[in-house]
Formats: structure tokens, C-alpha cells, sequence
């Protein structure tokens, strides 16, 4: 058994499954740090896989997409702790740069957060005994995690999709023409819907802020399990 098994053979141990890089990875981070990560799932990281390759392009040459790319350095986590999903990432950025409505947005969202799942549980979640997800990228592993008796915590890092589209509205009718109306998104529904369920699933929900925790409330969450940090 190399040291980095060892270092987590204890009672508890949590993986972590993150879309992008949000707070240069702090989560996994901490808890490596603390001797509890298991794994770390992303969907596109600078140390994992092809774009390795990418550092031989002199730094003048990189296009933005690249120069960005390379940002993703989970700095403090060690490559095999790191489940990294390339071609998902590299097919998420394509679809959001395509993306030219709020609809297209939206539904670049929902396909990457149930892709993203997908991949998680192809992997495994055990022998982690806990998982810590994010907004709208976690259903199906808290779902999954759940039924194989882990501990769940997701991470709302917003406001709840349907109060911000609610805040939005209000602001377009206050303000008329300081900026374009927002299109029909028809896929609002499914993505709030996605949220609802995150927050069922979860034994913990890790709020950025008070104002999300009332969120949370003000679109049926339990405000008994939001914690804010």
C-alpha cells in the first residue's frame, strides 16, 4: 500500500466532484490537506491526460482558450487523486462557445451536469464514504451515494436558479430598455427542478452566503441543513 492509500484508511473519506475550477479547487484541496479526499473528479484539469501536452506551445503562441486551460493546475491535490473527464470539458466549452441564448445556455448546463454524473458513477464512488457536489452538476451521484448509504453534501455556490430568474425579471420591468429582455428559456423548468432535487438528496447544504440560504428556503429547501460558510 503506497502512502497516499494509507493517509486515508481511516473511518472517513470524501471525493469530490466539481465542474470547472471554482475557488482554485479550495474543496478538494482542504481536505487532502486534512487526510480525508479519496478522489477528485473534474471535468478538464492542466495535469491529467492530453492537455499535459498542451505546456510545449510557447507561452506568445497560446490562444486565450489555451492560456485558460492551462490555469486549471489543482495545485496541493496529487495526480492520482485527480479523476479527470478531458473530452467532456473539451466538449462543454465548445457547446457554451456555441451557445448564443439563454435556452442554449441552459441546456449546455443540464447535458454537462448529467454527462459529468454519468462519468462519476462509471468511475465508482466507493471506497469514499462520503461526496461533496455543486449545483445542478451532482443529482445523480447524491442519488447513487445515497442509496449506497455515503454521507451527501452539495455546495450551492448561487442563488437558486429560479430566484436570480426571478431577480432578473424584476430588475428588465424596474429598468426598461437598459438592456435586451431575456428569451424564453425553456429549459428553466428542468434546471430548477435539478436544484430541487440536489437539495433532497443532500444531508448537507453548504450555502456561499445568507442570502442563498434564504434562497434556498424561498424555493422549498430544507433550511435545517443549509449551512453557511
Amino acid at each position: 500500500m503506497n502512502e497516499n492509500s494509507s493517509m486515508i484508511q481511516s473511518e472517513q473519506s470524501w471525493s469530490v466532484a466539481l465542474l470547472g475550477a471554482r475557488m482554485h479547487y479550495a474543496v478538494p484541496r482542504l481536505l487532502y490537506q486534512a487526510k480525508l479526499l479519496e478522489y477528485f473528479y473534474t471535468d478538464i484539469c492542466a495535469t491529467k491526460g492530453w492537455p499535459r501536452l498542451l505546456h510545449a506551445i510557447p507561452s506568445p503562441l497560446q490562444p486565450a482558450g489555451v492560456k485558460r486551460l492551462l490555469g486549471r493546475v489543482p495545485t496541493g491535490i496529487p495526480r492520482e487523486r485527480i479523476i479527470a473527464f478531458n473530452h467532456l470539458g473539451w466538449t462543454y466549452a465548445q457547446k457554451l462557445r456555441q451557445a448564443r441564448t439563454t435556452d442554449e445556455t441552459t441546456a449546455a448546463f443540464l447535458w454537462s451536469g448529467k454527462a459529468f454524473c454519468q462519468l462519476v458513477l462509471q468511475h465508482g464512488l466507493k471506497p469514499a464514504t462520503g461526496i461533496y457536489t455543486f449545483n445542478s452538476a451532482g443529482l445523480e451521484i447524491l442519488q447513487a451515494a445515497r442509496y449506497q448509504g455515503m454521507d451527501t453534501v452539495m455546495e450551492q455556490t448561487i442563488a437558486p436558479r429560479a430566484l436570480e430568474q426571478e431577480l432578473l425579471l424584476e430588475e428588465q420591468q424596474n429598468f426598461p430598455g437598459w438592456e435586451t429582455p431575456l428569451g424564453k428559456d425553456t429549459h428553466l423548468e428542468e434546471y430548477t427542478l435539478r436544484e430541487q432535487k440536489e437539495w433532497e438528496q443532500a444531508d448537507t447544504i453548504i450555502c456561499g452566503s445568507e442570502f442563498v440560504r434564504q434562497g434556498i428556503i424561498a424555493c422549498g429547501g430544507a433550511g435545517d441543513r443549509c449551512k453557511v460558510i
